[in-house]
């Protein structure tokens, strides 16, 4: 498997691949550059193999369906968009991809009569996008994953049209068979009752998932949690009407204070400064609570700000089961998703097919050949399993 797996990425730069193009089977996308020809300057292909006497590589244009010779400096290792382009030039253009698609509608077609496929195709994509607006993105690709799941196992009996009685008897066996081929270390442990004790478990802790997102996001639009009242500030308080003679008197006694090279405000009397401030934080107090007798608390006195939110009508405590999905649980099903990707590709991209037994080294070389965007996944199924422990 490990392998397979280094091979699929790439091998390292030798006398018979001086580019570490080459690999079986052929996976690396380049693009031809700086050529004399400039009708197929830019042109991607799959890199078929290097021939040592001709010093070229042999490339399968994914446009023509033709192999041309290239020298190693006249070939540019695709990006990742290029690659997804060069992959979709391949099934477009490859004739016998058509002919296989072409046989698998007419087999759909066949078996989903006397409905028509297409109208079978859109109302899937209607299911699909109502996910993605209920239940999110990622849980709508959980959802799918574990659908494809089923549809992999039972898909043989369904395909042959056998009985569901039929299905249901060999669903536990080929469950079995399905997870052994998904998880080597797990062969010949697992008996037939386990192994759909497995596959009910994921299916029940899907459900749940999905129910716990539609219902959250049920609950937030439908605009049920009351909204506090913004309580009053001291700019939005009516502000009492000014006496000008007051004005009048404090402005002399500054003006005669900076005459006498005073203190500002030095001459005015102490107990006028304190019934100032006392009438103006008295001008702060909520009218509600004086009107219905209630008390008249410290913050008001001194001109805080009074608030007529009341506690009583505040949103309660969430009680939604959402919080056992949160992102340190274990028992979540994205956590556990993550955990059985990790797993599997350390054990493909670790394990020494040729003695049985699993090397370090390996895996870091195999990792540092993998595609950019198997490395992306990686990363991010080591970043939320570390997080159910940090």
């Amino acid at each position: 498997m490990a392998g397979g797996a280094q091979s699929s990425a790439g091998s390292q730069p030798s006398e018979r691949d001086p580019s570490g193009f080459v690999t079986n089977p052929p996976t690396t996308v380049v693009k031809v550059a700086e050529t004399a020809r400039d009708d197929i300057n830019g042109l991607l292909g799959l890199v078929v193999s290097y021939n040592m006497e001709r010093q070229r590589y042999l490339v399968h244009m994914t446009k023509s369906q033709s192999t041309m010779a290239f020298k190693p400096e006249n070939l540019v290792k695709g990006s990742m968009l290029e690659q997804y382009k060069c992959q979709w030039q391949q099934l477009k253009n490859d004739p016998r991809v058509r002919q296989k698609v072409a046989q698998y509608l007419r087999e759909m077609q066949h078996f989903v009569a006397p409905a028509r496929l297409s109208h079978i195709m859109m109302g899937c994509g209607v299911v699909l996008l109502l996910l993605f607006y209920f239940v999110g993105f990622m849980n709508t690709i959980m959802a799918v994953s574990m659908l494809a799941l089923l549809a992999v196992i039972a898909g043989p009996d369904i395909v042959a049209k056998k009985p569901p009685a039929l299905i249901a008897q060999n669903f536990p066996n080929r469950a079995r068979v399905r997870i052994e081929e998904m998880v080597p270390a797990l062969r010949g442990k697992l008996s037939n009752k386990l192994a759909l004790g497995i596959v009910a478990f994921m299916v029940a802790m899907t459900l749940r998932t999905l129910y716990v997102s539609a219902g959250g996001r049920s609950t937030r639009s439908a605009g049920s949690m009351p909204i506090p009242p913004r309580p009053p500030t001291m700019a939005s308080s009516a502000t009492a009407p000014v006496d000008v003679s007051i004005l009048n008197k404090y402005y002399e006694m500054g003006f005669q204070d900076a005459k006498a090279g005073a203190e500002q405000g030095s001459s005015i009397p102490a107990t006028e400064i304190m019934q100032a401030e006392l009438k103006r934080s008295l001008e702060y107090v909520n009218t509600e609570d004086i009107s219905t007798g209630g008390t008249i608390s410290d913050d008001s006195l001194y001109g805080q700000e009074s608030s007529s939110y009341d506690a009583a009508t505040a949103p309660p405590p969430s009680t939604s089961s959402s919080s056992w999905f949160d992102s340190k649980n274990t028992a979540s099903m994205t956590n556990a998703m993550s955990m059985f990707y990790l797993y599997r590709n350390v054990m493909d991209l670790g394990m020494d097919s040729s003695t049985g037994f699993f090397s370090i080294a390996q895996l870091a070389a195999n990792v540092q050949h993998l595609e950019l965007w198997r490395q992306g996944l990686l990363a991010m199924s080591v970043y939320r399993v570390l997080r159910i422990f940090f």
